[in-house]
């Protein structure tokens, strides 16, 4: 490189020389400079500290990509745990619908029905019928724990209304199962009964003498309510846990643990399940779609949703993970 005085009138040709007037020291220190620059040494140096900054930048990034997929294992694990805990409990309350309270709701309102048709219709004579006073059993569901991962380990926002809709359905059957047991011991603490009170009662009807408790239906209608909600939050609950669950495991790539499902065809078809549209309105104001709602929950014999739109989505993220983990 050529150092020259601009103030000289020698002309140069243009672009050939670095035009620059310093004085003869700092002309000196820069020509060492740059003698430096051009020397192996400082080629050597510079491309160790291009690759140590490479390297610490790519191990930046592996270290990022682990922390990631470790955050991904956790809020899978923790969603597995929860999905595992409201199965439990949704499986509880169907049995004691199945086992207890849909035979006896059957039973009571055709005995029901026939005896407002025998008292309206003036022919009197005899009705025949059994009250049927058995005690509900209860099974404590773990909804505690179940809430203690939906509020504290699991970063979703469906599952934290479903679970306060969960719970305080649950509190408010297990009270009107309460009720009712306690309306039966006071029945059977009274012993015999004239007939005709007693099936005015039990069937909630005017008694002989005008007056009329209907204390007993209604509490039978309470029950299969609160049921039936309890039911039905507790499966779309499911439901959006194991999506979520779903999330976790595309994030996470290769070697993902599997996702816990559950298949709830069999109580659908057998009415145990209320169907989601019963509740379009409560559903949709959580952001919920009642006309697809538990269709993943239809399993096939290989474990996977009978849905074919949620197994079209499923491939396309599952997809679409894989890209984005073979490009890291």
């Amino acid at each position: 490189m050529q150092l020259i005085d601009p103030t000289s009138s020698s002309s140069v040709e243009t672009g050939t020389y670095l035009a620059l007037w310093l004085p003869t020291k700092a002309q000196a220190a820069l020509s060492s400079a740059w003698t430096l620059a051009n020397s192996g040494f400082a080629i050597a140096l510079l491309s160790a500290l291009a690759g140590s900054f490479a390297g610490a930048y790519g191990a930046q990034l592996i270290a990022e990509r682990d922390a990631a997929r470790r955050r991904a294992l956790e809020e899978l694990r923790a969603t597995n745990a929860a999905s595992s805990l409201a199965i439990f409990t949704v499986n509880a309350l169907i049995a004691l619908k199945r086992q207890h309270l849909r035979p006896l709701l059957q039973q009571y309102r055709t005995d029901r029905t026939r005896f407002i048709e025998t008292i309206t219709s003036g022919r009197g004579g005899l009705f025949a019928y059994t009250a049927d006073w058995q005690i509900f059993p209860w099974t404590e569901v773990p909804t505690d724990a179940l809430t203690e991962l939906i509020f504290n380990r699991i970063d979703a926002a469906h599952p934290i209304t479903l679970i306060n809709m969960l719970n305080g359905t649950i509190e408010h059957l297990r009270k009107t199962l309460k009720q009712r047991d306690d309306y039966v011991a006071q029945m059977l603490a009274r012993g015999a009964i004239p007939a005709p009170e007693a099936a005015a009662l039990y069937f909630g009807q005017r008694m002989p003498d005008g007056r009329q408790d209907s204390r007993y239906p209604d509490l039978l209608d309470a029950a299969e309510n609160y049921v039936d909600s309890a039911i039905l939050f507790g499966t779309v609950l499911i439901e959006r846990l194991i999506k979520h669950a779903e999330m976790a495991v595309e994030k996470m790539g290769k070697r993902a643990p599997h996702v816990i499902r559950a298949n709830f065809a069999a109580p659908m078809d057998d009415g145990l399940i209320p169907a989601p549209g019963e509740y379009a309105e409560v559903l949709t104001n959580m952001g919920v779609d009642p006309t697809t709602a538990l269709q993943s929950l239809r399993l096939d014999a290989e474990g996977r949703p009978l849905a074919s739109g949620h197994r079209a989505s499923l491939r396309r993220r599952f997809t679409s993970a894989k890209k984005r983990n073979a490009a890291l």
